[in-house]
């Protein structure tokens, strides 16, 4: 088997103290906690969006949002505050 050695010369842009790699839901979480915990946190995700399957998928229009706590209330509340896609789409959170 052949191999291809080079030597990569990739110019460092930032520092941070934490790098969370995937966006999906236990990602995110991480890299929100990690945030406001004070740490300087870059999340890289390898589609266009956040939220993994919530969001790539089709299981947003059935995830329970009812009754939560936490980061899942926070942006229900936010997502009701802002008028946002919820309502247009005829979601009930």
């Amino acid at each position: 088997m052949e191999y291809i050695n080079e030597n990569l010369k990739t110019p460092v842009c930032d520092d941070y103290d934490v790098i969370v790699v995937g966006g999906g839901p236990a990602g995110c979480g991480t890299a929100i906690a990690c945030g406001r915990s004070g740490l300087k946190t870059l999340i890289i995700e390898k589609f266009n969006c956040l939220g993994g399957a919530w969001t790539t998928g089709i299981m947003n229009p059935f995830f329970d949002c009812r009754d939560k706590n936490g980061i899942v209330n926070e942006l229900v509340t936010e997502l009701k505050a802002k008028k946002s896609v919820g309502r247009i789409l005829g979601y009930k959170f």
